[in-house]
């Protein structure tokens, strides 16, 4: 797969579950909570406006790729929290099976599109001139 692809295919994936993310947080029936709560709507702002970055990002994916870092790291923490709460059973095993699972696998596709979308890069950046 061409760089570019990699990249696109990280950003949409990432961009994807936090927009799944922010609606599940932002509406309180999908988490079973009964009311609003101000910490996750805090949360499903952030998710809405990390999505919408990386949906900008895929439009020029080589040269923004530096926004996969950042990211990585979140997709890092979010599977972390998912697999607490698998362990320790405050979440249905279905339910966080499948998130963590999946955060593995976004992390994975992001990781693999950071490496790749570099491997033809020196210490200036890359070889034909651009910036990234």
């Amino acid at each position: 797969m061409k760089k570019e692809k990699w990249l696109r295919t990280g950003y949409w994936l990432a961009a994807i579950a936090d927009l799944i993310i922010a609606a599940r947080v932002f509406i309180p029936a999908l988490l079973r909570y009964r009311t609003y709560e101000y910490p996750l709507g805090i949360v499903a702002a952030v998710g809405v406006s990390w999505g919408i970055l990386l949906l900008i990002a895929s439009k020029k994916p080589v040269e923004r790729r530096w926004i996969l870092l950042p990211t990585i790291f979140v997709i890092f923490l979010i599977t972390i929290v998912y697999t607490h709460s698998l362990v320790t059973r405050q979440m249905p095993l279905s339910q966080g099976l499948f998130s963590s699972v999946s955060g593995l696998l976004i992390l994975l596709v992001n990781v693999i599109a950071f490496i790749k979308s570099g491997q033809n890069c020196q210490a200036g950046g890359p070889k034909d001139g651009r910036e990234f």
